[in-house]
């Protein structure tokens, strides 16, 4: 038991990370197995420091881990249907993201409607809405800088003025 400390270690970080991500995003608890392959893929990104603050990948691969693109697990993704019935059909369906395949261009989604775990490279990401930004309370005017984000963030309206007949064109 004492010689797998580091392994039993790694494992609670996972299962953790794991609840967390399913506990944030609403997400049921089969997914479990997808939120720890998550956790384990950023893992192996970040610098460790006993490779002398490289990341696995680097020392694996020999090259460092690409992070263009890199999601949150339980985004919303929509996935291009490419058994589309007719031409009014949507071209894609939302989808909900569990992580990246081996090589990390294909993603991994959950298609809620069948219940299974689904992969592709056709797909894009939902925008995420405005956020507001919340300034430190200790700071003298932060009540008033959340009310001025707020502001900032609802959309202005212009009253609506009657139209007025125009003359017809002389010929």
């Amino acid at each position: 038991p004492h010689q797998n400390g580091i392994a039993e270690r790694f494992n609670r970080t996972a299962a953790e990370g794991a609840r967390t991500m399913l506990i944030e995003k609403n997400l049921p608890k089969f997914l479990w197995s997808e939120a720890v392959r998550h956790v384990t893929y950023l893992k192996n990104r970040t610098p460790h420091r006993a490779l002398n603050h490289v990341t696995p990948h680097q020392a694996f691969w020999g090259k460092r881990p690409d992070f263009t693109g890199i999601q949150e697990f339980g985004t919303n993704c929509w996935v291009l249907d490419r058994n589309q019935p007719s031409k009014l059909d949507p071209k894609s369906k939302k989808m909900v993201f569990t992580g990246y395949a081996e090589d990390g261009r294909i993603i991994r989604y959950w298609d809620q409607a069948s219940r299974r775990i689904l992969a592709t490279h056709d797909m894009i990401f939902e925008e995420e809405s405005s956020h507001t930004t919340v300034t430190p309370m200790s700071q003298p005017q932060g009540e008033r800088a959340i009310t001025q984000q707020q502001q900032q963030n609802t959309p202005t309206t212009t009253p609506l003025t009657p139209l007025t007949p125009t003359p017809p064109l002389a010929q």
